[in-house]
């Protein structure tokens, strides 16, 4: 009989080990994805950067030699990309903060941000 109730608390607490095991295997290869999510979002966002800065280096040349009316339109350019430089930046001190359990929601608007921006410096790319 002690037998018979080693053997089933035996099976029961290594049943409970595997089942704990399992989990924690689950929970590392979740946490390894969303650290390799994060690499990736990360990498976008200082890609977004530097063609912000690239912009607005391209256009501070221009300026130089605009009219009093490019000009105009120049420093609005200027401003509206120094708006969306601020905005990567403060994704960007988000990023490290971010936890698990709001990934999904926090990368999802990171990407809206990033199609936003790029959509807009292809157009005024295309505008000159």
């Amino acid at each position: 009989m002690a037998a018979l109730v080693l053997l089933i608390g035996f099976t029961v607490f290594s049943c409970t080990n595997s089942s704990r095991n399992d989990l924690e295997d689950a929970g590392e290869k979740i946490s390894d994805a969303v650290k390799k999510d994060k690499e990736t979002v990360s990498d976008e966002l200082r890609k977004t950067k530097l063609a912000i800065n690239e912009k607005m280096a391209d256009l501070r040349i221009r300026l130089d030699n605009a009219t009093d009316e490019t000009k105009a339109d120049i420093n609005r350019q200027l401003n509206e990309l120094d708006q969306w430089s601020k905005e990567v930046d403060q994704k960007m001190d988000r990023l490290g903060e971010q936890v698990d359990d709001g990934w999904d929601a926090f990368k999802a608007d990171v990407q809206e941000t990033i199609r936003k921006i790029d959509d807009n410096l292809k157009a005024s790319n295309d505008n000159g």
